[in-house]
């Protein structure tokens, strides 16, 4: 059964902040992302439970071909998507001027 899916502010700030970044790079590029986003939603609506907790209640799942994380909790009646995180080698440097 495929679960209701509500993505928090943070999360689509971070998940546009990504899109534009990559469409900067190479056109297309975000709209790749976007749609590597929306495999992963929809696997994690389908199965979430398929994905172990990493903290507390929190799940993560990776989005495909992009260093980025979908940070979510599996409730009751519906998955709230708490962040998109860049996971790449540079991270902690690019966290420390933000």
């Amino acid at each position: 059964m495929k679960k209701e899916v509500v993505v928090r502010e943070l999360a689509l700030k971070n998940l546009e902040g990504a899109c534009a970044w990559y469409e900067v790079q190479q056109t297309g590029l975000g709209s790749a992302f976007i749609s590597e986003w929306e495999s992963a939603v929809d696997f994690i609506s389908r199965h979430p439970d398929f994905v172990r907790k990493r903290y507390k209640e929190f799940r993560v799942v990776g989005i495909r071909r992009f260093p980025y994380v979908i940070v979510f909790v599996n409730e009751k009646e519906l998955i709230v998507i708490y962040n998109v995180i860049y996971s790449g080698r540079k991270a902690s440097k690019r966290y420390k001027t933000q």
